[in-house]
């Protein structure tokens, strides 16, 4: 992405610097400095973000999902068995 902006920025500098009627006449030009920005704050969250696991297994995944239910209904019906 950094390489897009990059060309962005020397096609327009180009395009400006060859034709001198063009200076200070307000050419729509392309302001990249954002683009950037947000480019960084973007790469900063990805680098923070949590490591994404392998896949479990099948049967490992029902017997977590079990054990979790299992808890969940302890903690609910509790209440109610002595």
């Amino acid at each position: 992405m950094g390489d897009i902006l990059y060309s962005i920025e020397a096609d327009q500098f180009e395009k400006s610097s060859a034709d001198p009627t063009l200076k200070g006449r307000g050419v729509a030009t392309v302001n990249t400095t954002k683009l950037r920005k947000q480019m960084k704050a973007l790469k900063k969250e990805v680098e923070k973000a949590p490591v994404l696991q392998k896949p479990v297994s099948g049967r490992k995944r029902v017997k977590q999902e079990q054990q979790v239910n299992y808890e969940l209904n302890k903690t609910k019906l509790g209440v109610y068995l002595p």
